[in-house]
């Protein structure tokens, strides 16, 4: 009978749907977790044989020696975690994983030189000038390698490279926000500042024009008959009257005074009788 399609399981392993496919799984799983063991086993063995490295080479220097202790495990740390990385898919980038690979071959070839190096002085052997310059230096150095491996493994990650662009990305709006809040506002200053000269300049001209318009003849001969209206009235409060409707002027000169028929001086003002002498 032919089977149905939704018998079939598209998303399956294609080893599983083969004859012994779960067999072949079964041995791939335990291969994976025998290099896993294997790999535990060669950093236990790598830090055993640094650690008596770095013992010779600190010599009696405690604070030194537990120093140089941390840095070994610096050196076998970043290389579990490396191999750890890629064999979990978190290295997915075509630098990071060169920049991966790179540094683990390195640090995997300063564990060695420290495994050969302590190996040969508990022989009795005489190290090489390689293997000396290790001891005395590379090994003091290791740890620091190890850390800019790291670093250069993380930053190179393509989701953190783009997380970090998105950042810039957003640091970039976010400025030209800031700047355009800024112009913004210095047009809304030099506007109000515009406008305030404005009024500046017209109330200057207005006042220019004012005194002008009040210096002007018509003007002052305003100015002179409301004067003149005004102190007829004063004039009467103070008991002076003055005759008819003749206005006459306080400036009047004895030309333009008159004398009556019997000889009495006739003027603009007159002496009420009621405060005659």
């Amino acid at each position: 009978m032919k089977e149905s399609v939704h018998e079939y399981d598209v998303f399956a392993d294609d080893l599983v749907q083969e004859e012994g496919g779960h067999a072949h799984a079964a041995i791939g799983l335990w291969g994976i977790t025998l290099l896993h063991v294997m790999k535990v086993a060669f950093v236990i063995y790598s830090g055993a044989h640094n650690i008596q490295a770095a013992i010779i080479a600190t010599g009696d220097n405690t604070f030194a020696l537990a120093a140089q202790i941390i840095g070994v495990l610096v050196l076998e740390i970043t290389i579990t975690a490396l191999y750890m990385a890629g064999m979990a898919g978190k290295i997915t980038g075509r630098l990071q994983s060169v920049i991966a690979a790179f540094f683990w071959l390195l640090g995997m070839i300063m564990a060695s030189a420290g495994i050969v190096a302590d190996s040969r002085l508990h022989a009795g052997y005489e190290l090489g000038p390689a293997l000396t310059w290790y001891l005395t230096t590379g090994l003091f150095l290791a740890p620091v390698i190890m850390v800019i491996g790291s670093v250069l493994v993380i930053f190179t990650d393509p989701v953190l490279s783009q997380k970090i662009a998105n950042s810039r990305d957003r640091a970039d709006i976010q400025r030209e926000k800031v700047r355009t809040a800024v112009l913004v506002e210095k047009a809304a200053h030099n506007s109000q500042r515009i406008v305030h000269n404005i009024r500046l300049g017209a109330q200057k001209q207005m006042a220019i024009e004012a005194k002008k318009y009040y210096q002007s003849e018509d003007v002052q001969n305003v100015l002179q008959e409301t004067a003149m209206a005004a102190l007829q009235d004063v004039m009467r409060q103070a008991g002076i009257h003055i005759p008819g409707n003749r206005r006459g002027l306080p400036g009047e000169t004895g030309k333009e005074r008159m004398t009556n028929s019997n000889g009495a001086q006739s003027g603009p003002f007159v002496q009420s009788e009621d405060h005659a002498p």
